[in-house]
């Protein structure tokens, strides 16, 4: 296959950003105009914006904590047909249920498993406060609903001495307070 021939399995994740690119590499600074040259061939590739992305697989059942206990089984089940298996806790994992299997096989495999409907406002809900904390890492912090985020980082690396420590510190303080992440 084609590397052309592929489809992009995330559309809406990078909507827009090979425009972004073809107009930031088209201006030209105002210092560089006689000459012709671009901006972005002047600039050394460091200069570049540095993302780092958050995904947050568990979002469904930390957005439903409040009903789920860690001492049972849980599953958060999508609300269509097939009622498929979007997340799970410590427990429901250990009997081999897994997202993306149907409920019905999920119960097969653990007779007390409890499920619960997804729940997009408060997945959406929990994610905007997860944004909003990332901004004291990082001033340009975007939502990827519905289990992601996006930070700018270039700007921070100084202010948290490195690429390293500014992951162990960010991923550090998610996970003290119970996210799991990649």
């Amino acid at each position: 296959m084609s590397r052309s021939a592929r489809t992009n399995p995330y559309p809406d994740l990078f909507a827009g950003l090979e425009e972004q690119a073809e107009n930031v590499s088209q201006r030209v600074s105002p210092c560089d105009q006689q000459s012709g040259s671009s901006l972005a061939s002047q600039q050394p590739a460091s200069r570049g914006k540095v993302w780092l992305c958050l995904f947050f697989p568990s979002l469904p059942l930390q957005a439903m904590q409040h009903l789920c206990s860690a001492d049972q089984p849980y599953a958060v089940c999508a609300v269509d047909a097939r009622r498929s298996v979007v997340a799970t806790n410590r427990l429901a994992r250990s009997y081999g249920v897994l997202p993306g299997q149907p409920l019905k096989s999920a119960l097969a495999l653990c007779a007390g498993l409890n499920s619960v409907d997804r729940e997009p406002a408060l997945e959406q809900a929990l994610l905007m406060a997860l944004g909003q904390r990332m901004l004291a890492f990082s001033s340009l912090v975007s939502l990827q609903p519905p289990q992601a985020l996006v930070l700018e980082v270039r700007s921070s690396l100084r202010l948290f001495g490195g690429i390293e420590s500014l992951c162990a510190q960010l991923l550090g303080s998610l996970q003290a307070d119970g996210y799991h992440l990649r």
